[in-house]
């Protein structure tokens, strides 16, 4: 069953190879546009300090400025946003590429219609995600300082961390798949991803697993790993996500 959303998503995928490339593109490089833009301040002031021989530390200090620190975040947060309206736009993609093929303005269509609720449900999504990781890393750190456990050990506790936040966050998969699939609002859009990702978890899971693993298992491939991963491995992942929604939504 779980090799089934692969194999359609594979399916939507080839027929509309170009467009769904198309979408990808702009993606990254509005994401990677924006990330350069917050980080251009910080190497011009590298770049421009070293070349007259200050000492490191004090390149460091005149480099992160609040000033840059400031459009850092901001700049950081946008491409963020970015991405999200873009997944959302792909997501609509798949969903409409099941029966017909699609054209790129879906995506600008989606993103027009859909900015506030999948903006919305992101942030929703990424509160509960992130008082969770708080909750389990408060807990966490009170045997290591209670008990006074080496620093070699602090690996132990911060995977158990990393892989109780990634259990965790199955449950929240889905509410951009609500919002441009269903209409629903960013509230109810977290609760829908809730109610099927609880029912359907372990399915989820498996897909999520395959995803991990063939991302892992690409990125070894000399010289095109990361591309191989950014335009055929990551609209994948995206598409089977669309088909379990699909299928369990009701």
């Amino acid at each position: 069953m779980v090799l089934e959303y692969f194999k359609k998503s594979w399916s939507i995928y080839k027929k509309n190879f170009w467009t769904f490339i198309g979408a990808f593109v702009i993606l990254y490089a509005v994401v990677f546009a924006l990330v350069m833009i917050g980080m251009f301040p910080i190497f011009g002031y590298l770049m421009n300090n070293a070349s007259i021989g200050l000492e490191e530390s004090e390149i460091m200090r005149q480099s992160f400025t609040p000033q840059n620190i400031a459009i850092i975040i901001i700049m950081f947060a946008l491409s963020s946003i970015a991405s999200v309206l873009m997944s959302g736009g792909i997501i609509r993609m798949f969903f409409e590429g099941q029966k017909k093929k699609v054209k790129l303005d879906v995506v600008f269509k989606t993103i027009k219609k859909k900015w506030k609720p999948i903006i919305g449900a992101h942030i929703i999504k990424g509160i509960i995600v992130g008082l969770f990781l708080l909750v389990v890393m408060m807990i966490l750190s009170v045997p290591i300082m209670t008990a006074g456990i080496a620093s070699a050990y602090y690996i132990i506790p911060f995977m158990v961390t990393i892989i109780a936040t990634a259990l965790f966050s199955i449950l929240f998969v889905f509410p951009e798949y609500a919002v441009v699939i269903d209409n629903k609002k960013a509230v109810d859009s977290v609760k829908k991803s809730f109610r099927i990702s609880s029912k359907n978890y372990v399915e989820i899971l498996v897909v999520m697993l395959i995803s991990v693993g063939l991302s892992f298992l690409v990125s070894f491939i000399p010289f095109v790993g990361s591309i191989v991963n950014m335009f055929l491995i990551s609209p994948l992942v995206v598409g089977a996500y669309t088909m379990v929604y699909v299928r369990r939504r009701r």
